[in-house]
């Protein structure tokens, strides 16, 4: 015969449920992006994918002939290659090639694909450890992930959120008018928005930008702005919060008579964890204001020589993480008594501290 280890019959119960959900959806992503021709920093073909007059930065001057300053044109409306930066050429390999030949508007066509993954479980044990005393556990588990694509290479966003709480109960009777219960409870809600690449490759080498935020967390491509063209990277993220709330209530219950008396105290502890980095891998605007004709702004310039040149209007960038930890504990003591007056009159009295 083997021997039994634990008999468990009226004292151990136990619950365990789990749900996931798997959830793919697709779209159409549409993009302007620049042509071969754009790439090579040929602009010649006037009026087709807002090709505009573009002036050569490096020969402004004070305008002989009257107020502000003057620049050449470029021969051709061509940049040579030689003025091709080695920024220009990383940050043109994101883009992909036009799939139509569109003069104006989107040029590019591509089906992405999104994820939404949800995954729950809850689980709960309940022993009776004798008439007196008796002991509650239960633990809850969620995660969930949601995905954000693009058609840029390595751009897009992802959403990552995850909740994990306990709770430990314990109650014991030290007799039939007196109770006594302890509730232990921990609580970790924790939700991430990251660009996609955070925890991989680090391209401000590539991109030659300097002093940005070393954290696997914050890797990725830069953020870079382009007039009438499709921009790439996102400036806020990473972006998420993390808390974790430890509660201890401890209570005692007499019944005496009339009065059904309870009394004692919630105590917690708080600590909240916030990261919201802005410019982590860098901030670049290109407008055409670099490449345009100060005489003639609005009819001039393309934000996409700027790039070629490595000009941008603006540029931000942090290499301080801005994350906050922050601690708060409560202490909560109360007592209330329940008076039944009469059998038709009940009287509530509390008092929270």
């Amino acid at each position: 015969m083997i021997p039994r280890v634990y008999n468990g019959h009226n004292k151990t119960f136990f619950f365990v449920n789990y749900e996931g959900t798997r959830i793919r959806t697709s779209h159409t992503g549409q993009l302007s992006v620049p042509t071969s021709e754009q790439r090579s920093g040929d602009f010649s073909n006037l009026g087709f994918r807002v090709n505009q007059p573009i002036f050569d930065p490096s020969t402004t001057r004070a305008n002989p002939t009257g107020a502000g300053v003057i620049r050449d044109p470029f021969v051709n409306n061509m940049i040579p290659a030689s003025r091709m930066t080695p920024f220009a050429t990383q940050a043109l390999s994101l883009y992909p090639l036009p799939t139509t030949a569109a003069a104006t508007g989107n040029n590019y066509f591509t089906t992405l694909g999104s994820i939404s993954d949800n995954n729950q479980l809850v689980a709960r044990v309940d022993q009776i450890f004798s008439d007196k005393t008796s002991l509650a556990f239960r633990y809850y588990f969620f995660n969930g992930l949601a995905t954000v694509p693009s058609a840029i290479k390595n751009d897009g966003e992802n959403d990552d959120v995850r909740t994990q709480n306990m709770v430990l109960n314990v109650s014991h009777s030290f007799s039939p008018n007196t109770l006594y219960e302890l509730r232990l409870g921990y609580n970790r809600p924790k939700y991430q928005i990251l660009q996609v690449g955070a925890y991989g490759t680090s391209y401000a080498e590539a991109f030659g930008l300097k002093n940005l935020l070393n954290d696997p967390i914050a890797h990725g491509i830069p953020n870079i702005s382009l007039t009438n063209f499709s921009g790439y990277g996102l400036v806020a993220d990473p972006n998420g919060q993390l808390t974790n709330l430890y509660q201890i209530i401890n209570h005692v219950t007499l019944i005496r008579g009339a009065h059904n008396l309870k009394f004692g105290a919630d105590l917690r502890k708080t600590n909240f964890n916030d990261v919201g980095d802005r410019n982590a891998r860098g901030s670049l605007t290109f407008t055409g204001a670099l490449t345009a004709d100060p005489q003639n702004r609005s009819k001039t310039g393309v934000s996409l020589a700027d790039l070629i040149l490595g000009l941008p209007l603006s540029a931000n960038g942090s290499s301080t993480p801005l994350a906050g930890n922050y601690n708060s504990f409560g202490y909560y003591p109360f007592v209330e008594d329940d008076w039944k007056i009469s059998s038709r009159l009940t009287l509530n009295l509390g008092l929270r501290y």
